[in-house]
C-alpha cells in the first residue's frame, strides 16, 4: 500500500499521497458523478455524499469517519493496491515509460456494477458533460434525496428501485435512444439474466 491515512475530527487524511491525482481520477471519462469546486471536488457514491479536499497536508475526506473509510471509501478509491509498484514495473517498457507521467495519478474507482452499466450505457456517442447532467437527471427522478452536512444530493437509483421501468418513464432525463437500452438493462439485471456480481467475479476474458 503506498498511503497512510489518519482519522481526526470525522475526517480522513491521506498523507503525503502517491499515485492520487483528484483530477487525473475523477475527470479521466471513468465516473460522472464527481465535480469540480475551489479547493477539491464533491461527489456520490454508493448513496453517500463526500467531499475532498487536496491541502499542504495532503488530501482530506471531509466528514468521514474511521469506520465508514474502513467500509467503503478504502476499497473505492483502491488504496489498498500499490500504484507506484505497478508503474516501476510498467516503466521497463520504453513506451509505457513515456505515458505514466500523463496519467500517474489516476486511480481505477472500485465502484457499484449497477451505476457504471446505467452510465456507461449513457455515456455512448456522448460527451463528459452531456453524460453528466443525463445522469444527474436520471438521479434526481428515480433516485432517493437524501441531506449530509447540508448538503442535499439524490442516490444512484438500485436496479430494484427500477423494477418495472419502460424507456417512456426515462424520456424526461433526454437520454435520446438510449432509454430503451438502459429499461433493457434494468430488466435484465432484475430478472436474474445478468448478474454483475457474478460477472464481477469472473477474470477479464470469461467475464467478457
Amino acid at each position: 500500500m503506498d498511503n497512510s491515512f489518519e482519522a481526526k475530527n470525522s475526517n480522513i487524511y491521506i498523507h503525503s499521497p502517491h499515485c492520487f491525482n483528484l483530477t487525473h481520477t475523477f475527470e479521466c471519462g471513468q465516473c460522472f458523478r464527481w465535480n469540480r469546486r475551489e479547493g477539491g471536488y464533491d461527489g456520490v457514491a454508493f448513496g453517500r455524499h463526500i467531499s475532498i479536499d487536496c491541502t499542504g497536508e495532503g488530501i482530506i475526506s471531509k466528514g468521514v469517519d474511521g469506520g465508514e473509510f474502513e467500509k467503503i471509501w478504502r476499497k473505492y478509491f483502491d488504496f489498498d493496491t500499490d500504484y507506484a509498484g505497478i508503474q516501476r514495473q510498467l516503466s521497463g517498457d520504453e513506451v509505457m515509460q513515456r505515458a505514466i507521467p500523463y496519467g500517474s495519478g489516476i486511480r481505477i474507482l472500485n465502484q457499484e456494477p449497477f451505476e457504471v452499466l446505467i452510465s456507461f450505457i449513457i455515456s455512448q456517442n456522448n460527451n463528459i458533460p452531456r453524460i453528466k447532467l443525463i445522469i444527474e437527471r436520471f438521479c434526481a427522478l428515480f433516485g432517493e434525496e437524501k441531506e449530509k452536512n447540508g448538503v442535499k444530493y439524490f442516490t444512484f437509483p438500485t436496479a430494484q428501485r427500477l423494477r418495472g421501468i419502460e424507456a417512456g418513464d426515462i424520456a424526461p432525463v433526454k437520454a435520446g435512444f438510449r432509454d430503451k437500452y438502459i429499461a433493457d438493462a434494468v430488466k435484465k439485471v432484475n430478472s436474474g439474466e445478468i448478474d454483475l456480481e457474478y460477472i464481477r467475479s469472473l477474470d477479464s476474458e470469461d467475464a467478457r
